[in-house]
């Protein structure tokens, strides 16, 4: 006579399991990248629309050429100075008084302005110059830090060098009339 066996337990007892931890850390590393990636670029984007509105504040020729159209576009910091620290506070503050807090947290961009046509820096351009750089650069802080660093030598057998920072550079030129 037979009696009823015990049921056979569910080989798949268990798999589920197995397969959300394989698949929860790939998942992770998609949402910070995913993160990580955007909050760049939110950065990014204000860097270069600040860098915009400073080459558009100093390209106003009474700015630049101190209102005679035949002059030089003055870069320096000697006499039109105040204008170049305007555009640089324009950039960083988001205001030409340099006051309150800064568009971008942590270091301020390191920000430049010169002659388009000659790259001279901190001198007065030529009299035929007629456009202006404004370039700014900004180091990125990332989200995770030296995390996600020290996971990429951790896979990749130390060879990476850490970063934790990534500079975003932004520049614009316009013409002076």
């Amino acid at each position: 006579m037979l009696l009823f066996k015990q049921p056979i337990k569910n080989l798949q007892t268990g798999a589920a399991l197995v397969e959300f931890a394989f698949v929860v850390p790939l998942l992770l590393l998609l949402v910070v990248g995913i993160s990580e990636f955007s909050f760049a670029f939110y950065h990014f984007n204000i860097l270069n629309k600040s860098v915009q509105d400073g080459a558009r504040y100093f390209a106003d020729p009474a700015r630049a050429r101190k209102g005679n159209i035949d002059m030089p576009i003055d870069t320096s910091r000697a006499g039109n100075g105040t204008n170049i620290n305007s555009t640089k506070n324009l950039v960083i503050y988001g205001n030409i008084a340099g006051t309150g807090p800064q568009l971008l947290p942590s270091t301020a961009p390191v920000t430049t302005v010169y002659c388009a046509e000659e790259n001279l820096l901190n001198s007065p351009c030529l009299p035929t110059t007629q456009h202006i750089q404004v370039t700014a650069v900004y180091q990125h802080d990332l989200i995770t830090g030296n995390a996600l660093s020290n996971l990429m030598n951790l896979v990749g057998n130390g060879n990476g060098a850490p970063v934790s920072r990534i500079p975003l550079t932004a520049s614009s030129v316009l013409r002076v009339e």
